[in-house]
């Protein structure tokens, strides 16, 4: 059925139209092109194929349920992944190999891993200089992302500060006003949305003592997903860059903080279990953290993508 115009009813939702005037555009535009194609989704490469093409396969998002009984939003994009073969695909750009297996199986593809982590920043930094209770929310602070136990944390132990670095949505700009501004008025809470370039960011948050990358599957069922436990979140190599333990959930993504020694995964959100990780970390903290430093440079963005420009340019050839 490739190839012909393909209206598709979903159960009670909206039709899906494949080859319409949009596509045709973008088809042939990929059928005129004559060099290395980089697809960042199923439809993508659904386009390539229709071209006739082959392309390069960069996985971001991983959608695991079928095209029913899910909103319509992704009905689209689980529906081109259907439609698609391996035999198109070049070579593989992914986080990780168990998001790999997930997604090709045993197929054997020219594969690079890498993460969403930062260009790696040299210097030397004072980690006795840090104050003990300076903890550190990097990120956009969503209720899926944790931003609610780290406030309910610092609630619960008075003895700590956070300040938030990254964008706040409305709704817990409205859950702070009605329930946390007295941690704002007394300084216990900051929130830091201005924007910094790479080199301020670093040097800004290198001054916190442990930043924390959480996941909320309990009490948001969205999060709870193969895409969100299993790959790793571009705080966590922030972070590293400058050198801070870190505390996070105990899902697969994560795991390298465990074996790498650079902080303590939870196996649950409360405020008594963040306290006892934040403990666990105080008591070999120069070691951890030059351990996280050391880590920013093994996940340097530049040196890693490197293979994959290198693999491109002889694909070329």
């Amino acid at each position: 059925m490739i190839g012909q115009k393909i209206a598709l009813r979903l159960r009670k939702g909206p039709i899906i139209k494949l080859l319409n005037k949009k596509d045709i555009v973008l088809i042939n535009e990929i059928k005129k092109f004559a060099g290395e194609i980089i697809a960042i989704d199923y439809y993508a490469l659904w386009c390539v194929k229709m071209a006739k093409k082959r392309a390069h396969f960069v996985s971001l998002e991983i959608y695991e349920k079928d095209i029913f009984g899910v909103p319509f939003v992704i009905y689209a994009k689980d529906l081109f992944k259907h439609l698609i073969d391996a035999n198109i695909i070049k070579s593989v750009v992914i986080q990780t190999e168990d998001r790999y297996r997930f997604l090709f199986a045993d197929k054997q593809l020219p594969t690079f891993f890498i993460q969403n982590a930062p260009f790696y920043i040299d210097g030397d930094i004072d980690f006795n200089a840090r104050e003990k209770n300076n903890l550190l929310f990097c990120g956009s602070a969503m209720p899926g992302f944790g931003i609610l136990s780290c406030l309910e944390f610092i609630r619960d132990f008075p003895e700590y500060k956070l300040t938030v670095k990254g964008a706040i949505l409305e709704h817990i700009k409205t859950v702070i006003a009605d329930n946390f501004s007295d941690l704002i008025e007394c300084g216990r809470l900051v929130l830091h949305n201005d924007y910094l370039n790479a080199t301020e960011l670093n040097k800004f948050i290198s001054t916190f003592r442990i930043g924390f990358v959480f996941y909320d599957f309990f009490r948001f069922e969205y999060i709870n997903t193969f895409n969100y436990k299993t790959a790793p979140s571009g705080k966590l190599f922030q972070y590293y860059n400058a050198g801070i333990p870190v505390v996070g959930n105990n899902i697969p993504g994560l795991t390298i903080i465990s074996d790498k020694g650079t902080g303590r995964l939870v196996n649950f959100l409360g405020s008594r279990q963040i306290k006892e990780a934040i403990d666990k970390i105080e008591q070999d903290y120069l070691n951890t953290a030059n351990r996280a430093k050391k880590q920013s440079a093994e996940y340097d963005f530049k040196k890693n993508v490197l293979p994959f420009i290198e693999f491109l340019k002889s694909s070329a050839n």
